[in-house]
């Protein structure tokens, strides 16, 4: 029997997205280099080797995590789905799965412009389509639970175009000066920390 798609439930797209999200931020441990050998490497050579590989491991880990908890969050004033906000949401998953590619691009190739480039538009899209998911949902409250106030969604709308404008940004920078594209990112707390957000 088909389904109204006005009343679709969420749980099994919450259930795909935290499985989806587990999965991405445990493929991020393929970005590290395992030693043929630890013979004469002591533990602070091995870790300045990784130096690199361990920043943007935490660095998008932290990114994952801050994506995983927005959509947590918005799935709380989530109150029902459709087939448009449904694809949305798919759409966001197939760019979270790419991050630990785009990770062990940057790892594996530091400074360059072209994996840069790819990490920062791989963040860009995560960010804009969960964007867009959300923008959905709350036009006109289409999604939304009936108790969700609209000081709430109206600030969470506009705090939601701060990751696709920082990373949108770092594209742009990684033209310019990529090896300051992955710290562009820790911009964005501090950004949502800013009052014109509260």
């Amino acid at each position: 029997m088909a389904t109204n798609k006005a009343e679709l439930s969420t749980r099994r797209l919450e259930a795909l997205t935290d499985g989806i999200f587990a999965f991405a931020m445990t493929l991020l441990i393929i970005s590290f280099d395992v030693p043929t050998t630890l013979k004469g490497i002591d533990a602070g050579s091995l870790i300045m080797s990784q130096s690199d590989r361990l920043f943007n491991y935490f660095l998008s880990f932290a990114l994952l995590a801050i994506f995983w908890y927005v959509n947590n969050q918005i799935s709380h004033h989530i109150r029902k789905t459709d087939t448009i906000h449904l694809w949305l949401n798919i759409i966001t998953l197939m760019f979270v799965v790419f991050i630990p590619f785009s990770t062990s691009l940057i790892s594996q190739h530091p400074d360059s412009t072209a994996g840069e480039f790819f990490f920062a538009l791989n963040v860009f899209l995560v960010s804009l389509s969960t964007q867009l998911g959300w923008v959905y949902a709350a036009q006109d409250r289409r999604l939304i639970c009936e108790e969700s106030e609209d000081e709430y969604l109206r600030r969470g709308v506009k705090s939601g175009w701060v990751s696709p404008l920082v990373s949108g940004l770092a594209m742009i920078m990684a033209f310019v000066e990529p090896k300051l594209c992955s710290y562009m990112y820790l911009s964005i707390p501090v950004i949502l920390w800013l009052p014109w957000f509260k």
